[in-house]
């Protein structure tokens, strides 16, 4: 009977080393995608409008176990995400006991504003906005510009007091946001899984579109901190039309 089993376990080790043989990392070109026009939902009540939506499906890496999953490297096209998709992706990214809660995120054609709930010694609502640019590895950042706690200013006093956005919303409030000063970068990798260059934000009346294509040469090489006059010029040409 000793001996029946230790027959079967050789011959189950045998058929696994075997199976394992037989799973290999995919070899070839990518796989490519195009989509005219459709629509994508990373999480159910979610909805993002892909127009000439061009990318490729590539493995995450060229090993085991990796190279079994892939990842979607846009080429092209443009995305439109309105004001309550944008804001159920964020509340969800936050997790089961965030920092922040109850955030809502809308555009007024020219700034990004986000409204939600700190939850510190006690629980304070807080308003923030201002524009949206691209950034490196398709980041978006937002320049804050205007902070209101519970309806009182309180930019200027958390400059007196050395703070920043960050020490006010937590620098691990929600994934797929981080906060440099007084900058949110918004990670649309980890927000939208999928990764590309973003060549333009436009912000909508309802949401806001996200053009990809060829990084401009400024994102290449590193793109240095503009003056707010700068930030406001673009957020000043931004359309404020609906897509299509």
């Amino acid at each position: 009977m000793r001996l029946l089993v230790v027959l079967f376990g050789f011959a189950a080790f045998a058929h696994a080393a075997d199976q394992a043989e037989k799973i290999a990392c995919p070899t070839g070109p990518p796989k490519q995608i195009f989509i005219k026009q459709g629509e994508y939902s990373p999480k159910p009540g979610t909805k993002i409008q892909l127009e000439n939506f061009a990318a490729n499906i590539v493995p995450l890496s060229k090993e085991m176990p990796l190279c079994l999953k892939n990842e979607t490297l846009v080429q092209g096209g443009s995305i439109f995400i309105d004001s309550a998709s944008l804001s159920k992706l964020f509340n969800d990214k936050a997790g089961a006991d965030p920092e922040i809660k109850d955030m809502a995120i809308k555009s007024d054609g020219q700034n990004l504003s986000i409204t939600g709930r700190v939850k510190k010694l006690i629980s304070i609502d807080f308003e923030i906005d201002g524009p949206v640019k691209p950034a490196q590895h398709g980041d978006v950042r937002m320049q804050v510009e205007n902070i209101h706690a519970d309806g009182i200013p309180v930019k200027s006093l958390m400059k007196m007091l050395g703070s920043n956005l960050g020490s006010m919303m937590g620098p691990d409030s929600a994934r797929g946001i981080s906060v440099e000063d007084n900058t949110l970068i918004f990670h649309t990798e980890q927000l939208m899984h999928f990764r590309g260059e973003i060549t333009a934000v436009r912000l909508l009346k309802d949401g806001a579109r996200l053009e990809f294509g060829s990084p401009k040469q400024e994102l290449q090489s590193g793109t240095p901190k503009q003056p707010l006059k700068t930030a406001h010029a673009v957020a000043a040409q931004t359309p404020t039309q609906k897509p299509r």
